[in-house]
């Protein structure tokens, strides 16, 4: 081969080499876009003035996240966030199903949305007290402390009643323990029959967007003071899934929705889904 012709073959091949780079730049600077840190958790905090904490998990990457991590390890009663073991125990003991709608027995409550027929999916979305309460009841003590052993949720304490203990009991949780409890969920690594989890996945969807899915449930204990606000979750894309637990003071009942606002702010920052202020 002539050296003018070498020349250019180098310089032709060098040519489809760096285009063949930078498109595979391109390709992989899209395949992930999300970008957290605890420097950006302590901001949204800050800003919003909230005492709390928050734990994030990346699925992919076994990154963790956290904003005071003292606090992140304090137990608090979960309150209505343990709807989600409870839902598990349910299915797995056969106490109820998915399908099974709850009888209103007329007596009016707080909340307007509890004061009709229920079933499991508005019972947890709605976060219906008397119907979780009546599951509890059907488990009952004995197989319900059982099962709070195998899960390993929180300190398993069912003292206080077997309606109450989630509510104003002995059971405690932190939110690294929420998120821990939730990665062996999705994951498969519970105590639990095959597909009992799959028919608890709808149950738990709090949004569906073209984009992701957010499975969460809020929670709110009134006891000790101040009032405790939790929201815990995950939420998945095509290729990613991060877990969050968080939970803050309640001062007065005009800062519960910052529970969802503080998280959204964070994913939104974080480039999982819009901002509320873009929605």
């Amino acid at each position: 081969m002539k050296p003018a012709s070498l020349f250019t073959f180098i310089l032709f091949s060098w040519f489809l080499f760096a285009c063949q780079s930078e498109s595979e730049q391109e390709e992989g600077s899209t395949s992930s876009s999300t970008s957290f840190s605890e420097e950006l958790l302590t901001t949204v905090f800050q800003e919003a003035g909230v005492e709390g904490t928050i734990v994030l998990l990346d699925a992919n990457s076994g990154q963790r996240y956290i904003h005071n991590p003292a606090r992140a390890r304090e137990e608090f009663l979960p309150a209505s966030t343990f709807k989600i073991p409870n839902t598990l125990i349910a299915l797995e003991t056969g106490v109820t199903n998915e399908t099974e709608t709850f009888t209103w027995d007329g007596t009016e409550r707080a909340m307007e949305a509890w004061n009709q027929d229920q079933t499991l999916a508005t019972a947890f979305r709605n976060s219906v007290v008397w119907v979780y309460q009546d599951l509890a009841r059907r488990v009952g003590e004995e197989e319900m402390q059982l099962r709070l052993d195998y899960l390993g949720y929180g300190n398993s304490d069912i003292s206080g009643g077997i309606d109450q203990f989630w509510l104003s009991g002995g059971l405690r949780i932190s939110a690294i323990d929420q998120v821990q409890f939730l990665q062996r969920m999705i994951a498969g690594n519970l105590p639990l029959k095959p597909g009992v989890v799959q028919k608890a996945l709808p149950i738990f969807l709090e949004e569906e967007t073209e984009t992701y899915k957010l499975y969460a449930k809020t929670g709110w204990a009134t006891i000790p003071e101040p009032d405790l606000g939790w929201y815990v979750g995950w939420i998945e894309t095509v290729d990613q899934r991060v877990l969050f637990a968080l939970n803050i003071d309640i001062e007065d009942s005009s800062q519960i929705g910052n529970r969802q606002k503080l998280v959204r702010e964070i994913l939104s920052r974080g480039g999982l889904l819009k901002s509320p202020a873009a929605e």
